[in-house]
């Protein structure tokens, strides 16, 4: 399911991350604006060690981005993200493996399918139910979660 802002605890894809550091991106402003509210308070927002990673390896790649960034100023987004009190990060628990192996047999994933899969996994061993994204797509298929959209 698809619907608009929601003020329901949710996980950040990597992919807003990134259009929020490329500024040249359509989806910038929009991006912007939603982490901008995580950083305020204004909504709950939460990251996984994964998407910082993903952001990393991302946004410092010029045949991923147009426009990649420098791995320093990579690494100061990622330590703003992690020093920030308001957006809430998760972690992998004991309980991740058990979930993903679960989750791989109602849902075998094919090729990189298997990190979304992971990132489920590990939204849900800490309760976590909802993730903003851009990609609706990758995400419809898991009955568990509810697809945020940002308009």
């Amino acid at each position: 399911m698809t619907i608009l802002m929601s003020e329901k605890m949710g996980l950040v894809d990597t992919n807003i991350l990134v259009y929020r550091a490329d500024q040249d991106s359509a989806f910038h402003l929009p991006s912007v604006n939603l982490i901008n509210r995580g950083l305020k308070g204004d909504i709950s927002l939460c990251l996984a060690p994964q998407n910082l990673t993903e952001f990393y390896a991302i946004i410092t790649n010029p045949k991923r981005v147009a426009n990649p960034i420098a791995p320093e100023d990579a690494r100061v987004e990622i330590e703003r993200y992690l020093q920030s009190q308001n957006i809430r990060k998760i972690y992998q628990t004991v309980d991740l493996m058990s979930k993903l192996l679960e989750l791989i047999d109602k849902y075998p994933p094919k090729r990189q399918q298997i990190f979304d899969l992971q990132l489920v996994a590990t939204m849900l061993v800490n309760n976590v139910t909802h993730i903003y994204t851009f990609n609706a797509k990758h995400f419809q298929l898991y009955q568990e979660i509810e697809v945020i959209t940002i308009a």
